[in-house]
């Protein structure tokens, strides 16, 4: 004789009444699945109440009623486990999914339906999430924590809650405390909203049907390729440099990193680069350029490059009256903007994304150059430079890629090599200060090098050759007058 513990006391577990097998009957459920799994009849306050037993082992440990009028009642005192709780650990069953319902009902369908592993929740869904983080001040998912080493080997979770606001609530906090990673849910068909109407309407096929459709619950940054946006090509922007076009072009959302020796024409080259992006682009450029003026050196700079390429003069000297010069201070303003920080600022990582992103915004920026990295303020407090240097590029790319714009950094090497004859050693993006970062973590790795009159671009690193360039070099001439670099017709270095 087996008792339940109800609100009064023990009361002994009976066969069901007719009226009960008709009320179980009529919801699809199979009479001898129900005795199996312990359902019987109890008798107290006057009322027949069809008693669901919460088996753990063979003990009954909680048991839940209802009428056919539907009033519902609990175990006074009863533990909080899963209803059906035994299958968990069924060594015989590990190959099947565990699937946990809101309600006995939709368990024991499955159960009849061929999914012996399914378990229900002993409380239902609650009105609102509660933050795993109070689980230890409230016992509302008690059960998942009493049994939680054992469902940590399940694989393969569907949690079939039903389908109304409640059910996604409860389904979102089961998930989150089990881990979405294994979870599936079940999508019903249209008019019903749990495992038993769909029973009731579609049969064991329509269960088995949607319950072999379960989905995978959605986890950000883990997608199939189909799932994935498509992404617009990124315009490449030739620089119109002659054969350096093959080796050397701009894209929006790219880091670029230049090195070379002081004195080698790092930023005069650069420079050039970005007056041609205003040329033939109509790009807009903002320098952070912390080792010249820009009231003097670099306007000084900009002011030849234009007179002479706008002004095509013919003579070795330049003569602009007071209407081209403004006509050049206009293109100036029109296209360059300039970071300068005050003497009372630390020059630090922030401070330049903050003002990196006053450029791109109010100025529209399309080109941000840094020249050098060595000039700023660098806090490694705590951390070694490897991994500040790291921080430093990481944070210069995602600015790229977030505000559409080319990110390029002028970094000085470590030191001044030579060879055995006493000449300068051409440097390599290894000989910048912790030179792994510089070459694994930039899209273009530019090298300018001059000697014996020449200037030496070597694209040492090209992330994307197909788009960006080719890794390769060329040899340019430069013009001190017009601080315009021309292509070496030889081209042999």
């Amino acid at each position: 004789m087996l008792y339940v513990t109800t609100v009064d006391g023990k009361a002994v577990l009976q066969p069901l009444s007719t009226a009960q097998e008709d009320f179980l009957t009529t919801r699809g459920i199979d009479l001898e699945v129900a005795v199996r799994l312990g359902i019987q009849s109890v008798k107290f306050r006057g009322s027949n109440w069809i008693a669901f037993p919460y088996f753990k082992g063979d003990q009954i440990v909680n048991s839940k009623f209802r009428t056919l009028d539907k009033k519902f009642m609990q175990s006074k005192g009863g533990e909080k486990i899963f209803y059906n709780r035994n299958v968990i650990d069924d060594k015989t069953l590990k190959s099947q999914p565990l699937i946990i319902f809101e309600g006995e009902m939709d368990c024991i369908t499955a159960i009849q339906c061929g999914f012996s592993r399914s378990i229900s929740v002993p409380d239902g869904a609650p009105a609102k999430n509660i933050d795993p983080n109070r689980d230890d001040v409230s016992n509302k998912y008690s059960y998942l924590q009493e049994c939680f080493s054992l469902i940590d080997d399940c694989k393969e979770i569907i949690i079939a809650t039903d389908g109304d606001a409640s059910g996604q609530v409860l389904r979102d906090d089961l998930s989150i405390r089990i881990g979405k990673a294994r979870c599936k849910y079940l999508k019903y068909p249209k008019g019903c909203k749990d495992l038993n109407e769909t029973f009731m309407k579609y049969g064991e096929r329509g269960v088995k049907e949607t319950i072999s459709r379960a989905q995978w619950c959605k986890i950000d940054g883990v997608y199939e390729f189909s799932e994935l946006p498509p992404i617009e090509e990124k315009y490449v922007y030739n620089l119109n440099m002659g054969g350096f076009d093959e080796n050397f072009k701009i894209r929006k959302g790219d880091f670029t990193v230049v090195t070379g020796h002081p004195s080698s024409g790092k930023s005069t080259f650069v420079n050039h680069l970005m007056c041609q992006l205003v040329k033939h682009h109509g790009l807009k450029i903002g320098f952070a350029s912390f080792e010249q003026k820009p009231q003097t050196d670099h306007l000084r700079l900009l002011r030849k490059w234009y007179l002479f390429d706008y002004e095509l003069f013919d003579k070795g000297y330049f003569q602009a009256d007071e209407m081209k010069q403004l006509r050049c201070n206009k293109w100036i303003d029109n296209n360059f903007c300039v970071i300068v920080p005050s003497f009372e600022d630390m020059v630090d990582l922030p401070w330049l994304i903050e003002k990196m992103q006053v450029a791109v915004l109010q100025k529209n920026c399309d080109v941000i150059v840094i020249d050098p990295f060595n000039e700023l303020d660098h806090d490694t407090t705590g951390d070694p430079m490897r991994l500040y240097i790291g921080l430093f590029i990481k944070t210069l790319k995602r600015f790229a890629q977030r505000h559409d714009v080319h990110v390029l950094v002028v970094a000085h090497p470590r030191k001044l090599s030579k060879d055995k004859e006493g000449n300068i050693e051409i440097p390599n993006l290894y000989d910048i200060e912790e030179s792994s970062m510089w070459y694994n973590k930039t899209d273009l790795g530019l090298i300018i090098h001059r000697q014996d009159g020449f200037t030496l671009a070597r694209v040492a690193k090209s992330r994307y050759e197909d788009m960006i360039g080719k890794r390769g070099q060329r040899v340019f001439m430069y013009n001190e007058d017009s601080a315009h670099f021309n292509e070496h017709k030889e081209n042999d270095y």
